[in-house]
């Protein structure tokens, strides 16, 4: 997400009586920057991001949660694109 909603969101998240603190220290709730998920090294690749994805799912270790539920947001791209990347 875009680094500056960040703060926003999460309040978002408590307001909704969702323990962030908690869930982020278990590992439950990740919520990365556009600039740690989709462009690390300042571009997309997709296959990095096929990678974190199949990280996130925890295909290469024994799950602790039954159920993982992935939400992108990709205005970056709209940014990305008109800046002539």
């Amino acid at each position: 997400m875009d680094s500056k909603l960040r703060e926003d969101y999460l309040e978002r998240l408590r307001s909704a009586d969702i323990n962030v603190t908690e869930a982020q220290q278990t590992g439950q709730l990740r919520v990365l920057n556009w600039e740690d998920a989709y462009l690390r090294d300042g571009h997309f690749d997709q296959y990095r991001m096929l990678a974190l994805v199949e990280q996130a799912l925890g295909n290469d270790k024994p799950r602790a949660f039954g159920l993982t539920r992935m939400v992108g947001q990709m205005e970056w791209a709209l940014d990305y694109s008109l800046s002539g990347n």
